[in-house]
């Protein structure tokens, strides 16, 4: 008996993080969760000064 399956494995990143320069950008399932540029921050789209 020959059973025959296959396999698809898709990798969907659950979350992926980016850094160019001074900026910095987190994101999770595509929604951006954390962002930095230079000294100003922003956690879940509320900004922050960071010193």
């Amino acid at each position: 008996m020959v059973v025959n399956t296959k396999y698809r494995i898709v990798f969907i990143p659950f979350a992926t993080y980016k850094r160019v320069g001074e900026v910095s950008i987190l994101t999770v399932l595509g929604m951006p969760v954390y962002r930095r540029v230079g000294d100003i921050r922003s956690l879940f789209g509320i900004g922050y000064h960071a010193s």
